[in-house]
């Protein structure tokens, strides 16, 4: 045929040769042994060879033709030049072109030289025409962040109005960047995207992007990001198969603005939240009369779920019962909250449900006071998939018996993190129309990147180890507490094992009596070691109508004492964590005198395997270094004179935090949070020994709301724990303007000589933006300085995904302190003490001592009715953890 000449058939006999064998060749490279047999070792050379031999033949069949067939664009030309002569090669090299265009989109964020030398321009921009594939910006080993800087040119002209100006059709409307005024700006994404002549308020005036300041620049940028990555379709999802049902797990961006150093910067968050299916909901609940509703209920508050259609905000919390609609859907309230709801799903939900389907209240904000309360019929309810919410549920009757959903399925590994990211913020930027690639900022640019070293523990007879670097244990045995309470160094010991009354479950209880009877042999022999003479004994009882205070008073121990309780397999999970709980909260109120010594104890659940056999070092090493902490000793110190070091004054900590708990007060019938302040007071226990912290002394108390009263503060923190000292405070969350007030009122009644450094540690709030070790994780301490007020910790290790860092700022400083403690002491604080946990030697906590048991802490006191003015700020008081 005239139309298909020798050196088209040459060319297309070189692809053929070439896509043939280009595979099979990979592989060779990757795996020799895969593509090579015994008699013929040489058979991946081989295809190499024919390899060559294809694309030379093709090589030739392009110089026989005198065009050229790919266009002047290059293979992936927008024009294609090729003759009508030879329409049949243009044909049979389709299958190229889409290879290669194939190729160009895996590897369009692989950085290569050239485009990394195009990127060192000194952060204007670079430019790029929309639809091209752009590379991620990666450093090599570098730190880097996902923290972008904003080149000026992306906002042009705009409509500066009231902040109570109504909405105006293709402008969009931003808030919260300039203050107390609304900025209206052309809408590139739904809209035409030019500036509309006439004003949007008749009190609006034009602007020009000048006018807006950094920071005012870096809001209006954040915002027109987010919002058209909340609009665009096609947003990240993926579907995960957890067990026989199919999660969707959602990728949920949040951007936020900056300044620091005459530049502006936007910082990017992407949370991986799993989705629970809409028939995987709490209608499997059975409630056969009102008291099974309320028992049931009474094990819901607390959980968090999503309603049905709520998939893209978070989820709300359960709370006690509404009263208006009982605890039972009936006749008359299911036409009530018909009425109520205008979501079709829940309407068929509520119409489906049976009468006597259990109602459950929820609130999607449950710090308000009164919180809003809303009533859902248990069918649309969706609760979290997370291991602290199964346990609950797993007790509860119809719940079927899922595992918790794994965590692996919401940990992204770095480089894959930063891809996610990178993709988001190109995809909004091109839809933006933005003229420039914003650039991920890495260290030895315009922000400060740094690491803090592991700091050293600190034992007896001046035994020191650097943190995660030995076993910790084996130090504690041979170098002796660090401090140890003489009133506790021969406590009663006691274990009880504690089985069911159910003799059709009793099958391994004689078994689980000697390895229970082991484990406080073991122990007893290993508190010795470090210098505690406990006296042992051992129980068994029944959980049938088991009253705490009978089991304390059988065992025989009191203030003091020490309790290991072991629950047995043939416990039901929900008997056994009832057990639990009341028999803690009875060793908790039992005490010689207001605030004195109490029963220490520790739960050891049998049906764990690390419980049955011999008991692993890492689990029994946690227990022992626990119960030591629980009778009032300190096995170890941290060593933080890096920041805790001043000439003339001891520096020392204090944290707090306000805890909820969801209450329904049955006298006047109505819902309310409890409010409880826990602080935490952290010093050194020698005082020739400034700088070692392992003193912890905990404050709790009732509060009316979120904000701490200054009488509560002044309790928390008091006189003769503060006065001439320089007190660093960890607020868990933000400083209120009242409690600011008060804190500066109250050092200025202490005198000159005291000093109050308040530092915001901040675990969630929309998170802080990752950091990465080139595409690798981060080393524990490194940091980024997002101005001289705000940090960015990574404060622990993990052995999957990224680490989640904690936001920290320094809101001010009151009185005079040293300047290391001014520059970045105040952020190593956060750091070392989360160090300071005796309850896990080989997990860090990632948050300080200071806040990190303020919950528990909280929670524990409450329950056992002690929240009241809890205080251990006493010499003559042991420090006991009973959180732990």
């Amino acid at each position: 045929s005239s139309h298909f000449g020798s050196s088209s058939v040459h060319g297309v006999l070189g692809v053929a040769l070439f896509m043939a064998f280009s595979s099979r060749s990979q592989k060779a490279r990757r795996h020799p042994s895969k593509c090579s047999s015994v008699g013929h070792p040489r058979q991946g050379y081989r295809r190499h060879k024919l390899c060559f031999l294809g694309l030379l033949v093709f090589a030739l069949a392009l110089l026989a033709t005198k065009h050229d067939i790919f266009g002047h664009g290059g293979i992936d030309g927008r024009q294609d030049n090729t003759k009508e002569g030879d329409a049949t090669l243009a044909f049979l090299l389709q299958p190229l072109r889409s290879l290669q265009r194939a190729s160009v989109s895996r590897h369009a964020f692989q950085q290569s030289k050239w485009r990394q030398q195009r990127m060192q321009h000194g952060g204007d921009g670079v430019p790029f025409k929309p639809g091209v594939s752009r590379p991620i910006y990666m450093s090599s080993g570098k730190l880097t962040a996902d923290v972008f800087q904003l080149p000026r040119g992306l906002v042009g002209p705009y409509w500066e109005c009231p902040s109570d100006a109504d909405k105006v059709s293709d402008m969009v409307r931003v808030q919260r960047a300039v203050l107390g005024r609304a900025v209206f700006i052309p809408d590139k994404y739904r809209g035409s995207g030019a500036l509309s002549n006439e004003k949007p308020n008749k009190e609006c005036t034009l602007k020009q992007e000048e006018d807006l300041n950094d920071e005012e620049y870096a809001r209006v940028c954040a915002h027109l990001v987010r919002r058209v990555s909340w609009l665009r379709e096609g947003r990240e999802h993926r579907s995960v198969s957890f067990q026989k049902f199919e999660v969707k797990v959602n990728s949920k961006f949040k951007f936020s603005g900056f300044a620091n150093g005459g530049k502006s910067y936007m910082e990017v968050v992407v949370e991986q939240q799993p989705i629970t299916p809409d028939n995987l909901n709490l209608g499997t609940l059975h409630a056969d009369t009102d008291r099974d509703a309320a028992r049931i209920l009474s094990g819901l508050v607390g959980l968090t779920a999503r309603p049905l259609g709520n998939d893209l905000y978070d989820p709300w919390k359960i709370c006690s019962q509404d009263s208006r609609f009982g605890s039972r859907l009936t006749k008359e309230t299911r036409d009530e909250l018909c009425k109520l709801t205008k979501h079709k799903a829940m309407k068929k939900a509520i119409y489906k449900s049976c009468e006597g389907t259990l109602l459950v209240p929820m609130t999607p904000d449950p710090k308000a006071d009164p919180p809003r309360v809303y009533t859902f019929v248990a069918s649309a309810v969706r609760p979290s998939l997370s291991e602290k919410q199964q346990s609950k549920l797993r007790g509860l009757p119809g719940w079927p018996r899922l595992s918790a959903f794994p965590l692996k399925h919401l940990q992204l590994a770095p480089k894959k993190r930063q891809d996610l990211i990178r993709r988001e913020v190109d995809s909004c930027s091109e839809l933006l129309q933005w003229p420039a690639l914003l650039e991920r900022m890495q260290e030895s640019g315009a922000l400060k990147f740094d690491r803090f070293p592991l700091p050293d523990l600190v034992f007896a007879k001046n035994g020191r180890l650097t943190a995660g670097k030995g076993s910790l244990w084996s130090r504690i045995c041979s170098s002796g507490l660090l401090h140890s309470d003489p009133r506790q160094a021969k406590p009663k010991m006691v274990g009880v094992v504690i089985f069911s009354n159910d003799t059709a479950l009793r099958t391994e209880t004689e078994t689980e009596t000697l390895m229970a009877k082991e484990i406080v042999k073991k122990v007893k022999a290993e508190l010795e070691e470090v210098g505690i003479q406990a006296l042992e004994s051992f129980m068994r009882i029944e959980s049938k109508e088991m009253n705490p205070a009978n089991v304390l008073q059988q065992a025989g121990v009191g203030a003091g004492d020490a309790l290991l309780l072991f629950g047995s397999q043939s416990l039901r999970p929900e008997d056994a964590s009832y057990i639990r709980e009341q028999i803690k909260l009875e060793c908790l109120r039992i005490g010689s005198e207001p605030n004195g010594p109490h029963v220490a104890s520790q739960w050891f659940e049998m049906g764990n395997s690390k419980w049955q056999g011999l008991p692993d070092n890492f689990s029994m090493q946690n227990v022992l270094s626990a119960i030591v902490a629980k009778l009032g000793h300190a096995p170890f110190g941290v060593d933080c004179k890096a920041w805790a070091i001043d000439s003339q004054k001891e520096v020392v900590a204090v944290g707090y935090d306000v805890c909820h708990m969801c209450r329904y007060r049955a006298s006047n019938k109505h819902i309310s949070n409890k409010h409880i302040a826990a602080g935490m007071r952290v010093s050194s226990h020698d005082k020739g020994r400034s700088g070692i912290m392992s003193k912890l002394e905990h404050h709790v108390e009732d509060v009316n709301a979120e904000t701490v009263p200054g009488d509560v503060l002044r309790r928390l923190i008091p006189p003769s724990f503060a006065t001439g000292r320089v007190v660093v405070v960890h607020r868990d969350g933000r400083f209120p303007d009242s409690e600011l007030a008060e804190l500066r009122k109250y050092q200025q009644e202490l005198g000159l000589h005291t000093a109050f450094v308040l530092v915001e540690v901040v675990k969630w709030a929309g998170g802080a933006p990752r950091i990465y070790k080139g595409d690798e994780r981060p080393e524990q301490g490194s940091h980024l300085f997002l101005d001289d007020t705000t940090g960015v910790l990574v404060s622990t290790k993990v052995s999957f995904g990224t680490q989640n860092p904690l936001r920290v700022s320094l809101r001010d400083i009151y009185g005079q302190v040293q300047k290391s403690l001014q520059q970045q002491g105040w952020l190593q604080s956060v750091f070392d003490l989360s160090f300071l946990h005796f309850g896990s030697l080989f997990k860090d906590a990632r948050l300080p001592a200071t806040t990190y048991f303020a919950d528990s802490l909280a929670y524990q006191s409450a329950e056992a009715g002690i929240a009241e003015g809890l205080d251990s700020h006493d010499d003559d008081l042991p420090t006991q953890q009973f959180w732990l």
